[in-house]
């Protein structure tokens, strides 16, 4: 099989990429951004597991990290936004089911579902050991508490790419639920 030539511009929904690290291929089907500039794009892999007992696993890498080898925009359709007013980094929200309260870290856009977003609560753990974690929760069940309490500066330069990674659970799977 030959190889493919990157193709040059923005990773978009539906772009066939390649880590160029690892050579893992697939399609993006999602974007992470977080607090302080760094993106990860979700890439699912275009077969079946090895045992052919269901799809493969889709993996997250810094999207300077991977490059595009075919322009698919057309194969995905993303939703439109489930809200009005969609939330930003650094908003104060609030979960009203369980109360759960923070600063918004980070908001993962998928091809086929609400975003999530990640809350990262403002206080320490209680036995005093490190911070507590952060939670993600579907973007329309969030309550704005506070626009813009926390503010970020935005990076002059993309950093070091951190490598592939899990990505967040998908809206199919809800965390931060009792």
């Amino acid at each position: 099989m030959a190889k493919k030539t990157p193709i040059e511009g923005p990773v978009r929904f539906g772009d066939l990429v390649r880590d160029k690290i690892t050579g893992f291929e697939g399609v993006v089907i999602s974007y992470t951004d977080f607090f302080y500039g760094c993106r990860r794009v979700g890439v699912q892999p275009q077969h079946i597991k090895k045992d052919g007992e269901g799809i493969a696993e889709s993996v997250g890498f810094d999207e300077p990290q991977v490059e595009i080898l075919v322009l698919e925009r057309d194969v995905i359709k993303p939703l439109p936004t489930l809200i009005d007013a969609p939330l930003d980094m650094g908003d104060e929200v609030e979960d009203p089911i369980t109360k759960f309260k923070g600063i918004v870290i980070g908001i993962a856009s998928f091809a086929f579902g609400p975003r999530r977003v990640a809350v990262q609560p403002q206080h320490i753990k209680k036995d005093g050991k490190g911070i507590a974690d952060n939670q993600w929760f579907d973007e329309p069940v969030l309550k704005l508490k506070k626009k813009n309490k926390i503010s970020r500066s935005k990076p002059d330069h993309v950093t070091d790419t951190g490598g592939p990674d899990k990505l967040p659970v998908s809206h199919n799977k809800p965390v931060g639920r009792p």
